[in-house]
């Protein structure tokens, strides 16, 4: 059935997709006092963040210290500044640098936690102001209780090949000891299956994972902080046309 916006459903913010990008704008447009409206094409939420790492690179970040790193902005504008090549004007290279840690801040304001990863290389480790860990963070695992089962249900799910039996989540540190054969990886995988196995009361409600990682622990935080927030969102609505001062524009 199409849907369409008139008068009777006027919006500050219309927002198109449901990924990370598109769930954040939502929150902080909401968070912001505006009214707001999130279409989606299909009838799942998340998009491909749902099915990626959930990885984001932020320098200097807040959790840098504790893992015992130390980083700068001038470090980090120099890196990015020899990575972009000229592509990136120096004054958005900047931009990004000097805020990006304040992005990090705030998901983990809404309950969206993320950690540095202190082994986690930057991809250029020979381009000047490079590091070898630190920068880039991993989303803390989310219990999908906060979402409820419901809401879980609307989350897309992530790829199987990236789950232990095609049911069980692995968060960035695990598969680095797993796939690394270090010492305590088998008994990592044993007390992964475990946990999940012993999960009986959640089981009996989905099959799906308790515990969430990756993009999938980045998209149920979102997805959990748009909903308490209320925000409308539309479903298997794809954005077909939009109209402007009386124009019909066709997408």
């Amino acid at each position: 059935m199409e849907q369409r916006i008139d008068e009777l459903n006027e919006f500050d913010v219309i927002v198109v997709g449901s990924g990370a990008g598109a769930m954040l704008t939502a929150i902080r447009a909401a968070d912001e006092g505006l009214s707001v409206l999130m279409i989606e094409k299909t009838g799942l939420v998340g998009g491909t963040s749902a099915t990626s790492g959930g990885g984001i690179w932020i320098p200097d970040n807040f959790d840098m210290p504790r893992v015992g790193l130390r980083d700068s902005i001038d470090a980090a504008y120099a890196y990015v500044k020899a990575c972009a090549k000229g592509l990136a004007s120096d004054e958005r290279v900047l931009a990004y640098v000097e805020t990006a840690r304040q992005m990090a801040g705030y998901l983990r304001q809404i309950g969206v936690d993320y950690r540095s990863m202190s082994k986690y290389s930057d991809y250029y480790p020979e381009m000047h102001g490079a590091l070898p860990g630190g920068r880039t963070m991993d989303p803390v695992d989310f219990n999908a209780a906060r979402l409820g089962i419901d809401g879980l249900a609307l989350l897309r799910p992530t790829n199987p090949g990236q789950l232990i039996m095609g049911r069980m989540t692995i968060n960035a540190f695990e598969a680095h000891s797993i796939l690394g054969r270090e010492r305590k990886a088998k008994w990592l995988i044993m007390w992964i299956m475990l946990r999940y196995a012993i999960d009986y009361p959640w089981r009996r409600k989905t099959t799906r994972d308790r515990r969430l990682t990756g993009g999938q622990a980045l998209v149920g935080g979102l997805w959990t902080a748009l909903r308490a927030r209320r925000v409308t969102v539309w479903l298997n609505a794809p954005l077909q046309s939009l109209q402007r001062a009386g124009a019909l524009q066709r997408l």
